[in-house]
């Protein structure tokens, strides 16, 4: 099976989840007239990465309204992107979203955020517990975001 996928290596503005949402949409809609079935966002894509304290202040609820748009323009396009993740237990987690034909199908917390140099997650993100795949037209499909890949556990 042969399908498109579109890597939008955008740049966020920090903290400014509405501009990085219109960002998103613009991105997706170039995908689809591009002829991609799926288009992957980087880590933290909705935010940007170097939060610190704006971790709290832009942390979504996956069942937020926010993501509204999203799942509207992923009847036509699977969309996987990056967020802030506030949790039902209210800690914020490094988290992906998999949106298609119109519903989050997935989403996965980082499960091993990085503690050195620059790299603080654990300060402002909890840690995922839990692996998770889902069967898509494409095939099956896992998200994992950036330090999980070096996890042999994960793979």
């Amino acid at each position: 099976m042969r399908f498109k996928i579109s890597l939008a290596q955008i740049n966020p503005i920090l903290g400014d989840i509405e501009k990085n949402l219109v960002k998103h949409i613009e991105f997706t809609e170039k995908a689809i007239v591009e002829g991609s079935e799926v288009v992957v966002f980087p880590e933290l894509s909705l935010t940007g990465y170097t939060l610190r304290d704006l971790t709290y202040e832009v942390a979504l609820k996956a069942d937020s309204d926010f993501f509204k748009p999203l799942k509207e323009i992923s009847k036509n396009i699977d969309i996987i992107l990056g967020f802030v993740e506030k949790g039902e237990d209210k800690i914020t987690y490094n988290s992906s979203m998999y949106l298609s034909n119109g519903e989050i199908k997935l989403v996965y917390r980082k499960m091993f955020p990085p503690t050195h140099g620059l790299f603080e997650e654990m300060r402002f993100f909890g840690k995922g517990n839990s692996y998770k795949s889902l069967v898509t037209d494409y095939g099956k499909v896992a998200v994992i975001i950036c330090r999980d890949f070096f996890h042999p556990t994960l793979l």
